[in-house]
């Protein structure tokens, strides 16, 4: 019965931490949401009240959850709270509103534990009331401890921003995996330095470290998953960065790179199919080539143009004809792999850089991207039939050509050997084999 009523207490008592969690999730995503109506001054006041709560309960409070392992719901579930508001004011593009939240907890964390040592120098006094029997120790706490936990909040705070930034580069087209990789590595890196550097020497340190990061790491994983699921709901965009330049030191960096990075990818896009455009291809396929050359495998490049492309636009008109090529733009990416490219190359005509792709292997792709095209991509106007798109495609080997520009020409070589002999197919082998057709000749004449 003792055990069982141990197992149900240590439930209880992991129960009521995931309701704090939730609580605190709840409510700080609630006033971050009600920003736009009340600003962030709501957020900010709560923020303090939890992170002063958080240093209250970690030198006051902690709970058993196994014979060896105890958590204080402070460091596992408030002081989390505080990397999720930094993290969700960068996410969110407001990269100058997380500097001021960096600077206001490093802040409120020095003047805290300042006050603390001042207050409590009131309580050993003969003539200080003191109902509750508080001890000096709640107040002034340890010099090592709070300097240590000042410093690593900073570092926390500078270190979140970063590691989000370094992640979503490298894990292009994720939200939630650097959100989560972000939190789970700042935050086992907080409790690392925090416990080492506050409890190296003493008996319960390897307890203290591995308590710590075991709950900080689900309550900072609930905590992420929080955050992509705002942000996935709500779809919004705060960016609020304009004042930065007046401020000179690391965020300064981190901003202008992020701006010049936003900057630079919207330049890459071609505005009407939101695909690449001609000036980032002609800047990838060099690179491409490089990296090709490096690793011993060949990059293929398939170009790829729209049949009877003005025959659309003088039936149908450009409306129209704008349509189709967000509609072909849409199958080109849709058929190819993860790992290719595509780019609007000029007018009608795509090219797509499939890397570490044989031209057998890039003749197969084209293949498919033949049969999509036609599948997916109808034109029409009016009550008129609607007739199915095609495309004519020439593919071409780094193994058959050592430049840039011999690659493209021999790709597109091909291209119009294919439009010369009838159109909607595949030419990739050298010149003089014969054409692959896919498609059965269309009814419609040529224009």
């Amino acid at each position: 019965m003792r055990e069982n009523g141990r197992v149900d207490t240590v439930s209880r008592q992991i129960l009521l931490m995931c309701l704090e969690a939730v609580c605190v999730a709840a409510t700080l995503m609630a006033l971050l949401r009600a920003r736009y109506v009340f600003g962030l001054a709501p957020t900010y006041m709560v923020l303090g009240v939890m992170f002063h709560l958080a240093g209250f309960l970690a030198g006051s409070l902690y709970v058993r959850v196994t014979p060896t392992l105890a958590m204080s719901p402070g460091s596992v579930v408030l002081f989390p709270a505080n990397i999720l508001v930094v993290l969700f004011a960068y996410v969110h593009g407001d990269a100058y509103e997380a500097r001021k939240v960096i600077y206001g907890l490093f802040t409120a964390n020095v003047v805290t534990v300042l006050l603390g040592a001042l207050i409590g120098q009131h309580l050993p006094s003969p003539i200080a009331i003191n109902p509750l029997y508080l001890s000096p120790k709640l107040f002034a706490g340890s010099p090592r401890i709070a300097l240590v936990g000042a410093s690593v909040l900073f570092a926390d705070t500078v270190l979140i921003v970063v590691v989000y930034e370094w992640l979503r580069r490298r894990l292009v087209g994720l939200r939630l995996l650097p959100i989560w990789l972000s939190m789970v590595l700042v935050l086992a890196f907080d409790t690392v330095l925090f416990v080492t550097g506050s409890f190296v020497e003493t008996p319960a340190y390897t307890s203290i470290l591995l308590s710590g990061l075991l709950g900080k790491s689900v309550v900072g994983s609930f905590y992420a998953l929080v955050l992509f699921g705002y942000i996935q709901f709500f779809k919004e965009n705060c960016s609020n960065t304009e004042h930065y330049r007046a401020l000179g030191d690391v965020f300064q960096v981190l901003i202008y790179r992020e701006r010049y990075e936003t900057l630079r990818l919207q330049t890459q896009r071609d505005a009407l199919t939101e695909v690449n455009n001609r000036g980032y291809f002609e800047e990838a396929l060099p690179e491409a080539l490089l990296q090709a050359k490096k690793a011993g495998q060949p990059l293929t490049l398939a170009m790829v143009d729209v049949d009877y492309f003005k025959r659309i636009n003088d039936r149908a008109g450009h409306v129209e004809g704008d349509r189709t090529l967000r509609a072909v733009a849409a199958a080109l990416t849709r058929a190819v792999r993860g790992s290719d490219t595509v780019c609007r190359y000029g007018g009608e005509e795509f090219a797509i850089l499939l890397p570490s792709t044989s031209l057998a292997q890039g003749e197969a792709l084209a293949r498919r991207i033949l049969s999509t095209t036609s599948r997916e991509c109808l034109w029409g106007v009016g009550e008129a039939k609607l007739e199915p798109v095609t495309v004519t495609i020439g593919v071409a080997s780094s193994d058959e050509a050592s430049s840039a520009e011999a690659l493209v020409r021999l790709a597109d070589e091909r291209l119009y050997r294919g439009k010369h002999a009838g159109r909607n197919c595949v030419v990739g082998e050298k010149i003089g084999t014969p054409l692959e057709s896919l498609s059965p000749p269309r009814t419609s004449p040529a224009p």
